[in-house]
Parts: C-alpha cells; structure tokens; sequence
C-alpha cells in the first residue's frame, strides 16, 4: 500500500510544477505570443477599415402637413391627416423591402465599382441588407428612428444613405397625396352621380307636366277657354302652375300654350332643381380637392449626417490583445504537451 501512495504521489503534478515547467519555456512562450501578436497586428492594419454612419429621423411638423389637409374638415366629410397618419406610411416605406430591392437595383449596385446595375447579385445584396439597418432610437424617445448603413467609404456610405432616406421619403408623401386625391375624386364621383339622378329626375318631371299642360289645352279649347275666368273670391292658389289637374284648365288656351312653348323649348332645367346648386358648390369644392399640393414633407430630418472619423471595424486594439493571448495559450500548451510527453516516457 505505501508503495502504491508513493506511486501516486509521484505520478502528481502540483500547481508550483506547472510554473516550473512554464517558467522554463518562457522563451518559446514569448516568442509565440509576439509572434500571435505581429500577425493580429497585421491583420487589424491589413483589414479594410468599415465605417457607420447614421441618419436621425423624426415625425413630420403639423405645418409639414397643412398643405395636406387643405379644405380637409370633419363638416367636409374628409378627415383631416395628422403627423401620426403621415408619419405612419413614412415608416412603412422605410422598412419596406421593396424599397430597399428599388434602392439596391437603381443606386445602389451603380455605386459599387465593378457591378452591373442590370443584374441583380443575390451575395451583394444581402450584405447590403445586413450593413443596412432601421431602428427605433428607444422607448423613452418617442418616434424618432436611426437610420445606419456601414460602408469601407464614408463619403460614399453618407451619399447613399441620404439618397435612400429621400427616396423612402418621396414614396411615402406620392402615396399620401395620391390617397387625399383618390378620396375627394371618390366623393367627387359621388355628388356628380347625385347630379345626373336629379337633371334626369327633372328632365321626366318637366315631360310629366308638358304631358298634363297638354290635357289640360285640349280641355280649355274644347269649351273655347281662352283666358282664365274672373273669380270674386281670391281662388289663385287653385289656378296655380301646381294646380290639379282637373282646375288646370281654367288657366286658358293661351296661357297653357305659353308655357308649353316655354317648357318645350327649355334648354336646361337646372334652375328649376331646387337641390341642386347646393350639390354643385360641393362637386367644384371636391374637384379642387383632387389637385391636392405636393409640399408635403413626411419626416424630419434629425440633425446632421456627419462623416465618422474612426472606423467601427476592425476593432485594432481588441484583436492584437486577442491574438497576444491565443500566442501565449499556444505556447503554454506546446510547452507543457512536450513536458508531460518527456514525463510519460521516462516513466515507461
């Protein structure tokens, strides 16, 4: 037994043995580690140097959208647009990966050296969409977004992310405009089939009562009627133009051929359609409704887009301390690997 104790104790290796054996190694450990070292360095001043730059976004003004909201009243039955509505489709167009497949295709892939605007690389483009990135600033900033894109040029990655930002912008305010549009022409459709149901509606009414001016001609020259009898009692409002049919004829031959001369000639009856002037000061006022202003601004631009001075990749300082460790975890292994190789065999 005391044999086999002495067996593993000497088959043990503490702590202060691995420092001996390190120790000894220093100078293979040293030179590995500088070695690790001059490489990461060269790596880091080797690799193409990345920069960020960012666009700060931020919701439209109320004066952004006034020119939106001309003659846009609840009365009118067209609600007005608010900074939220506007903003809302900016957003959507923001985020939206048909713009950024439009964007790619007509801008982007004509900047890049080398590329054919014409066909579209699948590689290149979801780099693109990775370096490309749309973002909410934080919940305790209310509506403003961060637009960044990172590019080897920072020059070139502040002109691009401008252009994508207008392009987003100048899709969301021709949406916005052709919505307001397409609203007041639907309500201006409205009030002209309104319009037309009521010239049709007098049309008929107006050969309704030439039809009874008619009879009632016919029955005034039968009795040789010519002109209205003289009553001693007021009996005007019988004698009227409304007046039944069976009392029209007192009115006299000549003075239902007047009127039937009148009524068959009319060129127009819309004065005579009571509703109708009303519903057309609404049609003019919706059609001029349907040429809605295009100075509409749908987003505001928060601060500058300033050139960064640094790169954000590489990171030099992180990968020449990550390459100075792997050289000396390299050589404490190599080191102790061929100390316990030595051990193992003087021990067979």
């Amino acid at each position: 037994m005391q044999s086999s104790n002495e067996n593993g104790r000497a088959s043990e290796v503490d702590f202060f043995d691995i420092a001996t054996v390190l120790w000894k190694g220093k100078r293979l450990i040293v030179a590995l580690t500088l070695l690790a070292g001059l490489i990461a360095l060269a790596v880091a001043f080797l690799s193409t140097p990345v920069y960020e730059v960012k666009f700060g976004i931020a919701p439209p003004t109320i004066n952004d959208v006034a020119n939106l909201n001309y003659g846009r009243t609840r009365e009118s039955e067209l609600a007005p647009y608010t900074v939220k509505d506007v903003y809302d489709v900016f957003l959507h167009n923001l985020q939206s990966d048909s713009l950024r497949q439009s964007f790619f295709a007509s801008v982007y892939l004509a900047s890049q050296d080398g590329s054919d605007p014409k066909k579209i690389d699948k590689n290149l483009y979801e780099n693109f969409y990775k370096r490309l990135t749309i973002a909410p600033v934080g919940k305790d900033i209310d509506d403003r977004w961060i637009v960044s894109l990172q590019e080897t040029d920072p020059v070139k990655a502040a002109e691009l992310l401008s252009a994508y930002v207008a392009q987003a912008g100048e899709a969301a305010k021709q949406e916005v405009v052709r919505n307001a549009r397409a609203e007041a022409s639907v309500r201006a459709q409205v009030l002209n089939s309104q319009i037309n149901t009521l010239r049709e509606s007098g049309k008929k009414q107006r050969e309704d009562t030439i039809f009874r001016l008619r009879e009632a001609l016919n029955v005034a020259k039968s009795i040789n009627l010519d002109k209205p009898p003289i009553f001693t009692v007021d009996r005007s409002a019988e004698m009227s133009g409304d007046m039944g049919a069976n009392l029209t004829y007192m009115r006299g031959s000549k003075a239902l051929e007047a009127e039937l001369v009148n009524l068959e000639t009319r060129e127009s009856d819309d004065p005579f359609i009571k509703e109708l002037r009303g519903i057309e000061e609404k049609l003019a006022y919706y059609k001029s409704l349907e040429t809605a202003p295009d100075h509409v601004k749908v987003y505001r631009q928060d601060g500058v887009v300033s050139q960064p001075s640094s790169p954000i990749k590489p990171k030099k300082l992180l990968i020449l301390i990550v390459g100075l460790i792997a050289g000396a975890a390299i050589g404490s292994a190599i080191v102790l690997t061929r100390y316990f190789v030595r051990r193992r065999v003087a021990r067979a």
